[in-house]
């Protein structure tokens, strides 16, 4: 045999009145709700209606009154829509209109016994022009009473009664009250009054000419937007408008989305309607069609709202896209601000990698342009993983004709190996720099002798046994010296052996071990000078300095003993230099 539910109507009413709301503020949103909604049904009995809601606070015991001439309700529909929890909240006329109501009439004067335990319900129904005026009086204990009122209201309508209990007074205060009532409705088509100042009808910012909405962001978020981005779908009823940040902002620590549902306020840090990636704006919309939760706090998660975010996704970047060719300067202003945190973005993000490659310019050694537009003018695209490298490469690289990027900044070459593989027809590779000096050209036979001195210099050096020095005769001649780590070929344990190995024998292909390499351009001055001095000391010292130089144009930090070892060097030459008779020089002291 089945049974009943046991419910505890005061403990239902502690919970939805306590835990379904995060602050009590709402409970004058829920007030305001209601009159709105009972409007709204009054005007579809008589579309000549004109509707109004009245806020007034009474100073002598802070109650604060409420009322509206709307359609009113009947000692019945009091008994169903203000104490009956779980069924349809509007039934009868309101039902017919349901899609145009902002609240619920039962839950929503629930949020009242946050600040009070006794609400107060007078109403006369507009359904029969003799209908007479019903008191409802429902307590914080899950009780409720309907009787005749005392006091009739002279035309239809609803007029509730909050008395805050001790403790509660602040949230009935005139000021607050006004606030709050600002705050929640002031782009309400109702009109609405706060002790006789209208509130409501306010123009909100979706539909304000551009300066305007520029001014209500200033005033209302504290910065002055980059760009200002409309947001009208109509097939999803859904209007709004998009800050773009004047300052880049957290990944993932958005201020939040103002999100209004029919002009009421349902919340000021919404994180539903912008996509992930949307980080740069800062959006304030009514969302139309889009279904609130039972708190009206927040949006439903449902089919429509991710539609609703896709398509203010798509919009953002396509207007990211004009504003890239049609307002170049303010473009750039956008890049500036927030590259960075794109970028960040695009190393997880296939469209948004796609994105910064279409538009974010990289640097190069032919000018600060976006990737794709490389990829469509050179054939082949190389890049570096530091600055320092590239400032020792680029000119290496014009000279060459070579196209090569500097992938020294944040999350710069991540994205470019990942659109190395996400464009597999693209050539797009970090730059070997053992391969490029392999492609230098050869010493001239009229610098022989110039060779033969510097090899001689060279392997009188300790460090001449671990690197291999290459001589090359190479533009642009300001590049003295190249320095290429080497490569070590490690063996994968875990890769399967060759099964023709055994058969190719000899003929197998072995990956080789590359050591460091040091290259010296012949053509260069400080070089050329070499062959100038008869003093093996002089050379040697001058070598280890052009070796140290190398290593710092490639990028790499010198160790302890190659800092000395440089600093020795150049105290040599200097001391050699000031006095070229001086025959006590120690330039011989370094370790390599």
């Amino acid at each position: 045999m089945r049974e009943q539910f046991q419910v505890n109507l005061r403990g239902i009413v502690e919970i939805l009145s306590h835990h379904l709301y995060s602050s009590p503020r709402v409970y004058l949103r829920e007030l305001i709700q209601n009159g709105r909604d009972a409007i709204t049904a009054r005007r579809n009995l008589d579309p000549s209606t004109s509707g109004a809601i009245q806020i007034r606070v009474d100073a002598t015991n802070g109650a604060l009154i409420i009322s509206d001439n709307g359609i009113g309700l009947t000692a019945d529909e009091m008994r169903s829509l203000l104490a009956t929890i779980g069924a349809s909240s509007k039934r009868s006329d309101f039902s017919s209109v349901r899609s145009d109501f902002l609240g619920q009439f039962g839950i929503g004067l629930l949020s009242c016994f946050l600040i009070s335990d006794e609400i107060e319900v007078r109403s006369r129904s507009a359904k029969t022009a003799d209908a007479g005026t019903d008191r409802w009086v429902g307590y914080a204990d899950g009780t409720f009473t309907v009787t005749p009122a005392d006091e009739p209201l002279d035309s239809p309508g609803t007029e509730v009664v909050v008395r805050p209990r001790r403790g509660e007074h602040e949230w009935t205060s005139a000021a607050r009250v006004r606030t709050l009532a600002e705050d929640f409705a002031r782009y309400l088509e109702v009109p609405i009054h706060v002790d006789g100042e209208l509130v409501s009808q306010q123009i909100p910012p979706w539909r304000m000419p551009r300066e305007q909405a520029e001014a209500f962001c200033r005033r209302e978020f504290g910065f002055a937007p980059l760009d200002v981005l409309p947001l009208h779908f109509d097939l999803l009823g859904f209007n709004g408008v998009a800050y773009v940040l004047d300052s880049p902002g957290r990944i993932g620590d958005r201020a939040g989305d103002t999100v209004y549902a029919r002009g009421m306020l349902l919340s000021t840090r919404n994180d539903q309607l912008a996509p992930p990636w949307a980080y740069f704006v800062r959006i304030v919309a009514d969302c139309g069609p889009l279904a609130p939760t039972a708190s009206r706090e927040a949006l439903q998660e449902n089919a429509l709202l991710g539609d609703v975010k896709k398509a203010i996704g798509r919009r953002i970047r396509d207007h990211i896209d004009d504003m890239s060719a049609d307002s170049p300067a303010r473009f750039a202003a956008f890049c500036d601000v927030h590259a960075t945190g794109l970028r960040a973005l695009a190393v997880n993000d296939d469209e948004m990698l796609d994105f910064v490659c279409r538009h974010l310019p990289v640097v190069s050694t032919v000018g600060r342009r976006p990737l794709d537009d490389l990829l469509a003018q050179y054939d082949d695209v190389h890049f570096v993983r530091s600055v320092a490298e590239y400032g020792g490469l680029a000119d290496l690289s014009r000279a060459q004709g070579m196209v090569l990027i500097n992938g020294g900044y944040v999350y710069e070459s991540e994205i470019l190996g990942k659109a190395q593989a996400r464009r597999p027809q693209a050539r797009i590779s970090e730059l070997d720099l053992l391969s490029v000096i392999d492609l230098l050209p050869e010493p001239r036979e009229a610098d022989r002798q110039l060779a033969a001195r510097v090899i001689a210099a060279w392997d009188e050096l300790p460090i001449s046994a671990d690197v291999r020095l290459r001589l090359k005769s190479f533009s642009p001649v300001s590049t003295p010296s190249l320095f290429a780590p080497g490569r070590t070929y490690m063996p994968d344990v875990n890769e399967d052996p060759d099964p023709m190995a055994d058969i190719l024998g000899e003929f197998a292909v072995v990956p080789e071990n590359v050591p460091p390499q040091l290259v010296l351009n012949l053509l260069s001055p400080p070089v050329r000078a070499l062959g100038a001095t008869s003093r093996g000391d002089i050379a040697r010292d001058s070598i280890r300095s052009l070796y140290g130089l190398g290593l710092l144009l490639a990028g790499q930090q010198l160790g302890e003993h190659q800092a000395l070892a440089l600093s020795q060097s150049l105290h040599t030459l200097i001391v050699a230099a000031a006095d070229r008779q001086n025959p006590s020089i120690q330039g011989d002291s370094a370790p390599w």
